[in-house]
């Protein structure tokens, strides 16, 4: 029995819908009119890329993935009129029929692309894979000739994989989205959205910047660059990206023990810091901090303390590359993996006193 899951979420914004839906019954896994197209014969599990040719063979046309499959073609040529003319009304009937996408969810998840990278980009398909698995479980496949692995819906052998770059003006984002057989046409099972620039720099240009700060010793502010570029490849429980696993180790190489969060959190030693990571900012990457409080505070004293914070922050050398601090607040009994019911507030070195 096949199970769908559908995540509209962008990464390093909140998640707006996660359901996982049970069919009544699996459905046929038979495709018709793919030959050649999932490597199969003497695999059990297999991913591969799937080359597009262009309409009417001209340079800088639509790729087409007709030479697969008809109907493949057809849902991706939607997916990215969809997409790119925000065509709800189009983008809607995509989702598998179990799933029961609102026009809600699809509209929420457009305007937080639009929120990071604008109101005007053009939508392409970035790649398309076909991944192939026997015995129709989860576990990741690597895929041939590349630098992915990806996660298959549970209950299906045969599914394809594509990645959707939508391209503003300054920023980038990307959905990935796996399709699902069923009725000799496919569907859509998940649909996530990810940014894919910050600052108009993709995670190789902040990673090299990272390289840089680590040879000039400034330890710190390496680690919370490595940070941003790992999760601007964040492909949560859908895909891992080869160069994401490669800045994880490479932090944990050069921060054994989590040494960078020890000098930070010397700069507090009347405070408890539960939690030390990168934030995107307006002016590039900044720290987020997040204090447990044995009792609730006021909105002027979450503001002065912030800004305290901020300017303890600014007197260290290491803090320079970094453009400003997001303070989160937990009280007692609340979780401490994300911010309480104070919420958090993010202030900028350069308009501190403002």
């Amino acid at each position: 029995m096949a199970i769908l899951r559908l995540t509209l979420v962008s990464t390093l914004l909140s998640a707006l819908l996660s359901t996982w839906i049970m069919p009544e019954k699996a459905q046929s896994q038979d495709l018709v009119g793919m030959p050649g197209v999932f490597k199969k014969e003497g695999f059990d599990r297999s991913c591969v890329k799937l080359p597009a040719k262009t309409l009417n063979g001209g340079a800088g046309a639509a790729p087409d993935y007709a030479w697969a499959n008809p109907a493949l073609n057809k849902i991706l040529q939607d997916l990215i009129i969809g997409i790119q003319t925000e065509n709800v009304e189009l983008l809607k009937p995509l989702f598998h029929p179990q799933l029961k996408v609102t026009t809600a969810a699809i509209n929420e998840v457009l305007n937080k692309q639009k929120a990071v990278i604008g109101k005007k980009y053009s939508t392409s398909i970035e790649q398309v894979w076909a991944v192939y698995s026997k015995e129709r479980t989860v576990d990741r496949i690597k895929c041939e000739d590349d630098v992915m692995q990806i996660s298959p819906l549970y209950g299906y052998d045969h599914q394809i994989s594509t990645w959707i770059q939508s391209t503003g003006t300054l920023e980038a984002g990307r959905f990935f989205v796996t399709l699902v057989p069923k009725e000799k046409t496919w569907y859509i099972g998940n649909f996530h959205w990810h940014q894919w620039t910050q600052k108009t720099k993709n995670y190789r240009n902040w990673t090299d910047e990272a390289d840089g700060l680590f040879k000039s010793k400034n330890f710190i502010a390496a680690w919370v660059y490595y940070d941003l570029a790992r999760k601007l490849l964040n492909g949560k429980t859908y895909f891992v990206h080869a160069g994401e696993t490669l800045i994880s180790e490479h932090q944990k190489n050069f921060a054994p023990g989590n040494s960078w969060e020890a000098e930070v959190l010397k700069i507090f030693p009347a405070e408890k810091v539960v939690h030390l990571a990168s934030v995107l900012t307006t002016d590039g990457v900044g720290l987020m901090m997040r204090f447990a409080i044995d009792k609730e505070l006021s909105a002027v004293d979450i503001k002065e303390h912030c800004k305290k914070s901020l300017r303890s922050l600014i007197a260290q050398p290491w803090f320079g590359p970094l453009s400003g601090l997001r303070c989160g607040y937990v009280l007692p009994r609340e979780p401490q993996d994300k911010d309480g019911h104070l919420g958090s507030i993010y202030f900028d070195r350069t308009t501190l006193d403002k």
